[in-house]
C-alpha cells in the first residue's frame, strides 16, 4: 500500500513540474532590465487566475489608439494584500502604470506599478532574472 502511495504521489510531482515552471515564466516573456510607462483608459478586466489582464487603450504620439495588455498578479494577491474588489478598477477608469515590456514587442507588459486614483499599487511578486 504504502508503495502505491509512494508511486502515486512521485507521479503527481513529476507531472505538475512542468505546469509549475511554465507559471513562472516572467522573466522569460518580459524584459526586466527595462520599464515603459504609460496612461490609459481601462476597457476591460479580466479577473482569472494566475492573473489578472488589465487591458488599456493608450494615446500615441500621432494621436491614434492602442491597446496594451497588463499582466498584474493572481486576483486573490490584489483582493488580500491591497484591498481590491472586482469593483475597483472598471472600464472607463483611467490609469498610468509602469510595465516591464513584453521581449516580443508585442503591446504586453508585466506590471511593475500602478497609479489609479492617487493610490500606488506596487507590483513586487517577480523574480528577479
Amino acid at each position: 500500500m504504502r508503495s502505491l502511495q509512494a508511486a502515486t504521489l512521485l507521479g503527481l510531482l513529476l507531472a505538475a513540474g512542468p505546469v509549475a515552471q511554465a507559471h513562472h515564466s516572467f522573466c522569460v516573456q518580459y524584459d526586466t532590465t527595462r520599464s515603459l510607462s504609460f496612461s490609459g483608459k481601462v476597457t476591460r478586466i479580466e479577473w482569472a487566475n494566475p492573473h489578472t489582464y488589465i487591458y488599456l487603450d493608450v494615446k500615441d504620439d500621432r494621436g491614434g489608439t492602442q491597446q496594451w495588455i497588463v499582466q498584474a498578479s493572481a486576483p486573490v494577491r490584489l483582493m488580500s494584500q491591497n484591498g481590491w474588489t472586482k469593483d475597483t478598477l472598471k472600464a472607463g477608469d483611467e490609469l498610468s502604470v509602469r510595465v516591464a515590456p513584453a521581449k516580443d514587442g508585442s503591446r504586453v507588459g508585466g506590471l511593475f506599478e500602478l497609479v489609479f486614483k492617487g493610490k500606488t499599487l506596487h507590483q513586487d511578486s517577480h523574480p528577479v532574472c
